[in-house]
């Protein structure tokens, strides 16, 4: 499993499929915190907040979201259904 580096303080891009009604976009950048929208979804789904990670692990991070069975896959599979 890989080990991803400590987030940059404030900056975190969002790993996961696009939400439906403009919720959140895959590869949708957020800096110091998320809007009230996307705080709800982390707030109410724990494991939402996987999703979003650093620039530097972004390549890594999407691919594992392709990787059948990896964590990362599991929670993207799940967002799909937010």
């Amino acid at each position: 499993m890989t080990t991803f580096k400590k987030k940059a303080p404030g900056l975190l891009i969002y790993v996961g499929p696009t939400l439906s009604h403009g919720r959140l976009q895959h590869a949708q950048g957020f800096i110091d915190g998320f809007p009230a929208g996307v705080q709800e979804l982390v707030d109410q789904h724990s494991w939402f907040r996987r999703l979003f990670v650093c620039p530097a692990d972004f390549m890594e991070a999407k691919k594992q979201t392709q990787t059948k069975g990896s964590l990362l896959n599991i929670y993207y599979q799940r967002a799909k259904e937010v």
